[in-house]
């Protein structure tokens, strides 16, 4: 169990980074599209400080990619749970301890 619990770890951890990028990336493009759009004025400090009460609140091309940056979340919390579970068995023992 233990060499198919490490090559878990490896696996989820790349993905965790490949989320993160991904998501740092859709974060990059939500403040571009709320700076380039008048309906979202004034949300740009609002998405920096309090994501959780911005991203609900905007409007066009901002709102798409801030949905895309909250899967980006939702998905980097499972590799990292995945991860961390899969870290978990590769420290039991593969054979019971006498």
């Amino acid at each position: 169990m233990s060499p198919v619990a490490k090559i878990m770890v490896a696996i989820a951890a790349l993905g965790a980074l490949a989320i993160w990028v991904y998501g740092a990336l859709a974060y990059i493009r939500t403040l571009q599209a709320i700076r380039a759009s008048d309906e979202n004025a004034g949300m740009t400090w609002h998405a920096i400080f309090n994501w959780l009460g911005a991203s609900g609140r905007l409007k066009g091309e901002a709102a798409l990619h801030a949905a895309k940056v909250n899967r980006a979340v939702y998905g980097f919390l499972i590799c990292v749970v995945v991860a961390a579970a899969a870290a978990i068995f590769t420290a039991v023992p593969s054979e019971p301890v006498r």
